[in-house]
């Protein structure tokens, strides 16, 4: 089962978004967005939002996993985004990702 593991990085002196409306630009791809779990975390040094997501894609359900943080005027998206069917079986390659991801 196909999915896609994404890094979105956005750095700015003068924008400082918050950690909502950054997941929210990822939430908005699918429809009837519904939040499975959300928790606080710390990832880099730095607080940040680790959330589980399920909607539908044209129909099809789908599932998004997503960590969000904000560190050095950047913000980091990394996102895990796949058909429902097979998502759970995928997550440890997300896993992988996101404890080797360093943001300096």
């Amino acid at each position: 089962f196909p999915v896609t593991i994404a890094m979105i990085s956005e750095c700015s002196d003068s924008l400082d978004p918050s950690i909502g409306s950054l997941e929210s630009e990822i939430t908005s791809s699918i429809q009837n967005a519904k939040a499975i779990s959300q928790t606080e975390v710390t990832t880099n040094s730095r607080s940040g939002r680790h959330s589980l997501f399920s909607g539908t894609m044209d129909g099809v359900p789908v599932n998004i996993e997503i960590l969000v943080f904000k560190k050095s005027s950047c913000a980091y998206t990394l996102t895990l985004m796949g058909r429902e069917k097979g998502f759970e079986n995928q997550r440890k390659y997300f896993e992988n990702f996101k404890k080797g991801f360093k943001a300096e």
